[in-house]
């Protein structure tokens, strides 16, 4: 059975030693640069101080994803502009678990609260360019392509083309 719940200080824990663990290859893919990523005591303190805000303070709102009661990955927004857009982000901890349909019915599962939770008009999938997953997704998930440009994207992220979509709320079909 699929869960998509809202991330609690309990899974701080986890999805900083997601981050804390990456290897090369995988941050690679995923545009991050390793020496640009905080210690772990720092992301889970970040994490908890996210959760406990109030829902339209939050700078990046966290949905866990559970595969038979079993934590398997996480999905954010961020940043968030309540009542008009956010960026989405979606990881699966176990590479095991990579590529069997999971990260898209769990997505499918986690849009609606998004759009939803922050009467967003539309969210935004922005991604390495040379990272194909997130874009197959994307695309399966019915977010048409905007752009392809270069930039930092993120605070983690070293300089790389990134690919940008969107997904209109309108548009979005569960």
């Amino acid at each position: 059975s699929y869960v998509v719940r809202e991330a609690t200080s309990v899974h701080a824990e986890s999805i900083a030693a997601y981050w804390s663990n990456l290897s090369f290859d995988d941050a690679f893919k995923l545009g991050i640069d390793l020496d640009k990523i905080p210690p772990t005591n720092e992301i889970i303190d970040f994490i908890e101080q996210q959760i406990s805000l109030p829902p339209n303070k939050r700078n990046t709102y966290i949905l866990i994803w559970e595969v038979d009661g079993i934590a398997i990955g996480h999905c954010n927004i961020t940043p968030i502009v309540v009542g008009e857009y956010a960026n989405i982000h979606s990881h699966i901890w176990d590479k095991s678990n990579i590529a069997k349909g999971m990260g898209e019915k769990l997505m499918k599962m986690s849009l609606p609260i998004f759009f939803d939770k922050y009467k967003l008009e539309k969210i935004f999938g922005v991604f390495y360019a040379l990272n194909p997953s997130p874009e197959r997704l994307c695309v399966k998930l019915g977010f048409s392509f905007v752009d392809e440009f270069p930039t930092i994207p993120g605070e983690w992220s070293f300089y790389q083309n990134v690919k940008k979509y969107v997904l209109f709320k309108n548009d979005f079909k569960t």
